[in-house]
């Protein structure tokens, strides 16, 4: 059996990822295993009616960003309170990539994520940032549906 001694957790703070954070948490009491916790920050860009595209001005981004890391923060104290070793990473980029580059990176042995439980139109527009790491990660990905009460319906 392969021995779990590094957990990536990649957050976005939405109560579908909640139940994968409690997984993750408990994995890594059971196996003594160290967690970290990722949070991949990407500038929102908005497009308008023609196609034009609108960043967000510096001073919003900068607050917004602020907000993911003190959040981030929160999360990784919280866990240290269950005793695992845990700590909190937050790095700029499109999800997927950073999340595998970061697992690769670090060796990780595990990846526990949520998904959002989104199908139909809803996955084919948005797509699944769970299913691009599932489908691209070296090491085992562990995924986590919410609810079912709590998926979000078409």
């Amino acid at each position: 059996m392969r021995k779990i001694q590094k957990i990536l957790f990649p957050t976005d703070f939405s109560n579908e990822s909640k139940p994968a954070m409690e997984l993750a948490v408990e994995l890594a009491q059971k196996f003594g295993a160290h967690l970290t916790l990722l949070h991949v920050w990407t500038d929102p860009l908005y497009i308008g009616a023609v196609g034009n595209a609108y960043a967000l001005a510096p001073e919003v981004l900068a607050q917004a960003q602020e907000e993911a890391e003190h959040a981030l923060e929160k999360l990784r104290l919280e866990v240290a309170k269950a005793g695992v070793p845990v700590n909190a990473i937050t790095l700029e980029g499109i999800a997927p990539d950073v999340i595998l580059a970061m697992a690769h990176s670090q060796n990780m042995d595990l990846i526990v994520m949520g998904t959002h439980g989104r199908s139909g139109l809803k996955r084919f527009f948005l797509g699944s940032i769970a299913e691009q790491v599932l489908r691209a990660a070296e090491c085992p990905v562990l995924t986590v549906r919410p609810p079912a009460d709590s998926a979000q319906k078409l």
